[in-house]
């Protein structure tokens, strides 16, 4: 930087200029991230791994790696993020949120 613009001098000007490299806005899908949400507190909830192991058997609720791997085998997804851009993981995980919040009440 300073062999580009020098070093500062307070009692001289040095016009300098700057550009906007991308202005692309990212759409945020509000169900999308509040799935992502939902899925990365309950992937350490031993009550909703008590709930997904009646889904998915090899699930252990006392172990939260055990959760997440039922939430993707169930969702068939890899990562949280994917339901950004996956509308079928996104549906599944709803249904399974809804569920799981019905049978806790």
């Amino acid at each position: 930087v300073t062999a580009t613009f020098g070093i500062p001098t307070p009692s001289e000007e040095k016009w300098v200029a700057a550009a906007l490299l991308d202005n692309r806005r990212v759409e945020v899908n509000s169900r999308a991230k509040k799935a992502i949400q939902q899925a990365g507190i309950l992937g350490s909830d031993v009550a909703f791994g008590t709930f997904l192991k009646k889904k998915v058997q090899e699930v252990d609720p006392n172990r939260p790696e055990s959760i997440v791997n039922g939430i993707r085998a169930l969702t068939g997804v890899k990562s949280r993020s994917e339901f950004n851009g996956n509308p079928t993981a996104l549906k599944i995980w709803e249904r399974l949120y809804d569920e799981y919040k019905t049978e806790a009440v």
